[in-house]
């Protein structure tokens, strides 16, 4: 059988006291409120973080392309160019000799 709640002034064994279990309670309440507090500041910061992070990888990203584009094509046109003066000057030099 369960203990007894007993007034303060009880020193019998067995007794359960107001004092144990309003200790309790808090204890109970603080673990409850913890975890319930976590799980909101969690939500929030994935709905704030979530976003932001994406928008800037995004342009991150976009950055990162354009740049690799601008290069690649500079490049490509450079030796575009090189291959059309050097074929140029060839043919020039074939005329003219």
């Amino acid at each position: 059988m369960g203990r007894i709640i007993c007034p303060i002034w009880d020193t019998s064994n067995g007794c359960t006291y107001i004092s144990e279990l309003i200790s309790i309670n808090q204890s109970i309440n603080q673990s409850i409120n913890q975890s319930i507090n976590q799980s909101i500041n969690q939500s929030i910061n994935q709905s704030i973080n979530q976003p932001t992070n994406q928008s800037i990888n995004q342009s991150t990203n976009q950055s990162i392309n354009q740049l690799i584009n601008q290069s690649t094509n500079q490049s490509i046109n450079q030796s575009i160019d090189q291959s059309i003066n050097q074929s140029t000057d060839r043919s020039i030099d074939q005329s003219i000799n």
